[in-house]
This record gives C-alpha cells, sequence and structure tokens, in this order.
C-alpha cells in the first residue's frame, strides 16, 4: 500500500490520499500498531487540510477514535474524535459516516458503563429520525 500510494504521488496527483491514509491507519490499528495508526491519521487530517477534500473526514477522526481508545491517552482523546466525526458528519449529511461514529460512540460509552447514554444515542440515530424534516426555527 505504501509503493502504491508513493506511485501515486510522484504522478503529482494527491486525490484520495487522505482515504489510502485512513485505509492504512485501520490495518495498523487492526494489529496493535497504534503510534504508526495515529501518525497516518494525523497525516490524513492534515491533507484534508490541505486539499479541501472532506468527504472521508468523518471517518478519519472515527478512525482516530477506535486507535486512541486503548491507549494511554485514553478514552477522553478517542470520545472527542468520536464527537468531532458525528459533527462533521451531521453537517455533511454523511449518513453512513454518521452512523459509523455513533456506533464507535456508543460502545465506548457501553464499555465505560455509559448504557443509558449509549443507548439514547443510538435510539436516536433511527433512519426515521434522520429523513423527518427538520423542525422550523
Amino acid at each position: 500500500m505504501r509503493k502504491g500510494l508513493q506511485a501515486k504521488r510522484d504522478l503529482g496527483t494527491e486525490l484520495k490520499v487522505p482515504y489510502y491514509l485512513g485505509v492504512m491507519a485501520g490495518l495498523c490499528s487492526a494489529v496493535h500498531r497504534v503510534d504508526e495508526a495515529v501518525e497516518l491519521l494525523d497525516a490524513a487530517l492534515a491533507k484534508v487540510g490541505e486539499t479541501g477534500e472532506r468527504w472521508f473526514e468523518a471517518e478519519l477522526h472515527r478512525l482516530k477514535g477506535e486507535a486512541l481508545e486503548g491507549t494511554t491517552i485514553g478514552t477522553a482523546a478517542a470520545e472527542a474524535c468520536f464527537l468531532r466525526a458525528i459533527g462533521i458528519s451531521c453537517d455533511q449529511g454523511a449518513h453512513l459516516w454518521q452512523f459509523r461514529a455513533v456506533t464507535s460512540l456508543a460502545r465506548l460509552w457501553r464499555d465505560q458503563g455509559r448504557n443509558e447514554e449509549a443507548r439514547d444515542i443510538l435510539a436516536n440515530m433511527s433512519p426515521r429520525r434522520i429523513h423527518e424534516p427538520a423542525e422550523p426555527h
């Protein structure tokens, strides 16, 4: 994957680089290479800031939260990442990324014994609620 990404960059294209960095970070997390995963995710988020390619931004924050969850930095940093992912996905209307981020946050809260909060946030994610028109202000 690293060679493929470098070949892509050598051609002068940065399109989807944040996505590919996120995929590599997910693989690193899966094999407990958390420091490397976080480094890749930070690079991906920096690239998002540089290029404005934001379609995968919420998922990058969620992946970072997943990576940080079991570290000494702890659950507070993971929770902040999940909340950031939820906010971004809501702003973008990106329901898939929103579902994934909410599920990660609910799992974290469940593991902390915050069962009622976990249940409530999941209940607010029903497809019916997402498609209801917003109430006028």
